[in-house]
């Protein structure tokens, strides 16, 4: 299994912004994360941005934190479908 760089992690994050049609300021906002820490983790200048910062990214954009860690789920173009409500 190949390590996740920094570099990595950052495409994987801007590559699910840009697929949510988000531009950097609405990540910003949805994440409570920066717009500055956001652009340098999307740049691969963060080498470990932390978990809870993570965990907020990952929220903002319907994904889990394993979703933007694993390789495969979303180098290989699969997008995870943002869950739907259920009514009983």
């Amino acid at each position: 299994m190949e390590e996740l760089t920094a570099s990595r992690l950052g495409n994987r994050i801007r590559l699910l912004r840009e697929r949510n049609a988000l531009s950097l300021n609405d990540l910003a906002d949805a994440s409570d994360v920066a717009k500055s820490s956001l652009s340098k983790i999307e740049n691969g200048e963060v080498e470990n941005p932390g978990l809870r910062t993570l965990a907020a990214i990952a929220k903002a954009l319907s994904v889990t934190v394993r979703d933007l860690l694993e390789r495969d789920s979303h180098e290989k173009g699969r997008h995870r479908p943002k869950p739907t409500a259920v009514e009983f």
